[in-house]
């Protein structure tokens, strides 16, 4: 039994598909040069990518987020100088000066020191919360008589 085309399809088909086989082949030999050149670039990209040096910097805006002043203003008082130092490692420093009038800190600290000075090293990431939780610790530490003196200084 003959195909439809009376055999004539076979000869066309069989051709077909050697110029389908040469086709696939000058596109596998396209693609190769393709990868080639691509794996060229990438290695030299990669060398370049190798000579760049890495420095960590301080966050963009170093001053202080006027809401800690806020925080602080609310918990202990204005009073209190407070000044945020940023790090590198992810992290800041909240220095709370301690005025000498609402202070517990003896004599001889500030004969020595000069100063009530409380420092807390903060993750960027609590930013205001952990503002907020060393305000509380510093309050508390001074305790509820010096608060209270604190309290009725603010009322006036």
């Amino acid at each position: 039994m003959l195909p439809p085309n009376g055999g004539v399809s076979v000869a066309k088909e069989s051709l077909s598909v050697e110029q389908e086989v040469v086709e696939l082949k000058q596109n596998v030999a396209q693609i190769t040069d393709i990868l080639a050149n691509l794996s060229a670039k990438l290695d030299v990209a990669l060398e370049k990518k190798q000579d760049i040096k890495v420095v960590p910097v301080a966050p963009a805006t170093p001053g202080m987020p006027p809401i800690y002043r806020q925080i602080v203003d609310e918990i202990l008082g204005p009073q209190f100088a407070m000044e945020v130092l940023w790090r590198t490692d992810g992290n800041f420093e909240l220095t709370i000066d301690v005025p000498k009038q609402y202070t517990n800190a003896t004599e001889s600290h500030w004969a020595t020191y000069k100063t009530d000075t409380r420092i807390c090293v903060i993750p960027n990431a609590l930013a205001e919360n952990g503002v907020k939780e060393y305000a509380q610790k510093v309050a508390k530490n001074l305790g509820e008589v010096i608060m209270n003196k604190v309290r009725e200084d603010k009322a006036k």
